[in-house]
């Protein structure tokens, strides 16, 4: 059975303190993944406590220098995108205030509740490509399922790290379409 992650398409990632250029073209590339009708459907979050280890107040846009995003229970933590009613499961991440967690894999028991469903492939979407969708990519096939990025169901932070991370992705067998 095949599975969608949609990996942190949240607002401040698309509108907000911490938006990805080009981050509102993938939200109807995702829409329209959703509304096929996928059997599962995961979304992971960033779920930063309001002191999160990686929030700075100079940020350097890069891993552990980061502005404030993704604060539980904030707008800037919502979708934002139409997530239907039968969302299968939603994966909170960076839950821990002293720990970076870019995968949805990490720490998160993703790949039990996967294999829980059946799934043996997965296809992902979501932000940023060379960040937390890379990272959840790699960690997917390192755990055994059959892995895509759909690459028009992303972006990333900026274009040299994205090629960087495509050759991550593709070293650790996860199939770029």
């Amino acid at each position: 059975m095949k599975g969608l992650i949609v990996v942190d398409a949240q607002n401040d990632f698309v509108s907000g303190s911490l938006a990805v250029p080009g981050a509102e073209l993938i939200l109807p590339v995702i829409q329209r993944l959703v509304d096929a009708g996928p059997e599962i459907l995961i979304a992971t979050r960033d779920w930063h406590p309001v002191d999160h280890c990686s929030f700075v107040a100079e940020p350097e846009y890069r891993d552990g220098s980061w502005p404030k995003h993704c604060v539980q229970f904030t707008r800037g933590a919502a979708f934002a995108w139409q997530h239907p009613g039968w969302l299968t499961d939603i994966v909170s991440k960076g839950t821990d205030r002293d720990r970076e967690a870019y995968s949805g894999f990490d720490g998160t028991g993703l790949a039990d509740k996967l294999r829980g469903y059946g799934v043996d492939s997965v296809e992902i979407v979501g932000l940023a490509l060379d960040y937390c969708v890379a990272a959840t990519a790699i960690d997917a096939a390192e755990a055994g399922f059959d892995t895509a990025v759909i690459l028009d169901g992303t972006r990333a932070v900026t274009e040299g790290t994205a090629a960087d991370a495509c050759d991550r992705m593709e070293a650790a067998g996860v199939e770029l379409r």
